[in-house]
């Protein structure tokens, strides 16, 4: 119960910092960048807060002699409810997601803008998914890796920060960059910029949720 109860609240965490960053669109069709900048990153950091809060119950896990396939399904139901949650937002009108978080900012709504079409931006999606990956799945890789090979486990543990340093750096040389500017262009290519960083975190999402639950059965 303890497993899948951190696992859903984790889930639920990058979800919460993965949709975010349509606080950057939100910005953008209100010519307020920088206060749509600062409601991606408390959003994203709040859930990097959660998902750093959930590290002692894996370490827990670790030294009571927890088995591989424990943190196994908790990648895959991680992955899960992170796309899931992903899922039913964007399946939210643009107009009504614009409302509620104009309703949380006391602004004027924006929903005068319907974009006109959606066209990726490849680097942003590629590169997101990349990042993505290394840094969600850090936390969980480390302690199966020290799961596996108890005698080196405080050595594995200690891993997690080189995967959550790397692709965090990843996002903030290459993937912000892009997407600020893109922000910074006009409404559209905010549009564009924010559902190619959406997609590029749900692909991940969806890819872990695969390999984790394909790798827990072969274990």
């Amino acid at each position: 119960m303890l497993v899948l109860v951190v696992s859903i609240a984790v889930g639920i965490a990058l979800a919460l910092e993965t949709v975010g960053v349509f606080g950057r669109f939100w910005g953008a069709i209100n010519n307020k960048n920088a206060v749509g900048y600062s409601l991606h990153v408390r959003t994203a950091t709040l859930g990097r807060f959660l998902t750093f809060a959930a590290a002692p119950t894996y370490g827990y896990l670790v030294d009571t002699g927890s088995e591989s396939q424990v943190f196994l399904l908790i990648g895959s139901v991680v992955s899960l409810v992170c796309s899931l949650m992903t899922i039913s937002f964007l399946g939210i009108r643009i107009p009504r997601r614009l409302q509620i978080i104009s309703r949380l900012l006391d602004s004027r709504d924006g929903t005068q803008f319907y974009p006109s079409n959606l066209r990726f931006s490849r680097r942003i999606f590629v590169l997101t998914i990349l990042s993505f990956g290394i840094t969600s799945t850090g936390l969980i890789l480390a302690n199966l890796l020290a799961s596996l090979y108890p005698e080196q486990r405080a050595f594995f543990v200690q891993l997690t920060s080189v995967f959550t340093a790397s692709g965090t750096l990843i996002h903030v040389f290459y993937v912000d960059p892009i997407l600020a500017k893109m922000c910074d262009k006009s409404s559209q290519e905010s549009f564009n910029g924010v559902m190619s960083y959406l997609y590029g975190r749900l692909s991940s999402s969806i890819f872990l949720c695969f390999i984790f639950t394909v790798w827990m059965f072969y274990v």
